[in-house]
């Protein structure tokens, strides 16, 4: 059966599994102390079928999850069936994080329109330490951060997985974070991802003038086996919105920023003028290109 749950569902299973993994427990185990099966615990693993949250109180009581992580996941599951979603995490990652990793990997078609920073599923990890850095994130958990991230990005090179289209406007690529080295490393890395068969870079030159994204960055993730979504990363927190309404907009977003991309050659060609070259400071770097 086709499984279109939304985030809030899957985000709610995904953690409901971490949970039972860390109690060290298999799903039939679970299954013989409460009244679900070993097919349905799965199904609400994987997002596939909602829970109640009745349900849920049993499972978190045989987890031994307490606490603040307790009375979070039970309001994930009493808001189930409302629209979008959104988290502020105070100390750490987005709640949201575990979930959007989720869709990613179920996702036919991933699209990010980047207009200030190489989008998170192309960066390197100097190119992340930058960002972190500049947003104050909390140092104790940038590490985790940056390896969740490179973690996400495995799904460029395997054998089978979404395709990804990456628009990102040029003003992304010239605002230098870190050192020249690091912003040499980041335009060599677009450059060889987008050789990969299903990643696709296309960058919006200055000259082609403005251009709708310009209003913000977001992520499309198209799927038949999940409800399509948006995603929107916002300092310290995260928001998936999926109503129809909202998905026809970004959709429409999509469609009219291509026109004013460069193609897949054109854009490789296009990083390859960037001319990255240290000064004496150290911390320059020369965006200029060829002409």
């Amino acid at each position: 059966m086709t499984n279109h749950g939304g985030p809030r569902t899957i985000g709610l299973g995904t953690e409901l599994r971490r949970h039972r993994l860390h109690a060290n427990m298999t799903l039939r185990q679970v299954a013989e102390q409460v009244d679900l099966s070993i097919a349905t615990l799965s199904r609400v693993e994987n997002g596939s079928r909602r829970i109640s949250p009745e349900d849920v109180a049993t499972l978190l009581c045989i987890y031994r999850v307490q606490g603040t992580e307790r009375k979070h996941l039970l309001a994930l599951a009493r808001e189930q069936d409302l629209p979008g979603w959104w988290e502020f995490e105070d100390d750490g990652l987005p709640k949201t994080l575990p979930a959007l990793i989720s869709i990613e990997r179920r996702a036919e078609l991933i699209v990010f329109a980047s207009m200030l920073r190489v989008p998170g599923m192309l960066q390197t990890p100097g190119y992340m330490h930058a960002i972190l850095e500049d947003l104050d994130f909390p140092r104790d958990k940038r590490s985790l951060m940056i390896e969740t991230r490179i973690k996400r990005q495995s799904l460029l090179r395997g054998s089978s997985g979404p395709r990804l289209v990456a628009v990102i406007d040029e003003a992304a690529l010239r605002r230098p974070l870190g050192d020249a080295s690091v912003m040499r490393d980041q335009i060599a890395h677009l450059i060889q991802v987008a050789q990969l068969p299903r990643v696709d870079v296309r960058v919006i030159p200055f000259e082609h003038g403005g251009h709708i994204g310009q209003d913000g960055g977001f992520v499309l993730l198209e799927s038949v086996v999940t409800r399509p979504t948006v995603y929107l990363e916002l300092p310290r927190s995260g928001m998936f919105l999926d109503t129809d309404p909202q998905l026809h907009a970004y959709r429409d977003t999509t469609s009219r920023l291509f026109p004013k991309a460069l193609s897949s050659s054109d854009s490789v060609n296009f990083l390859r003028s960037f001319a990255p070259r240290s000064s004496t400071g150290g911390n320059k770097f020369d965006l200029g290109h060829a002409m």
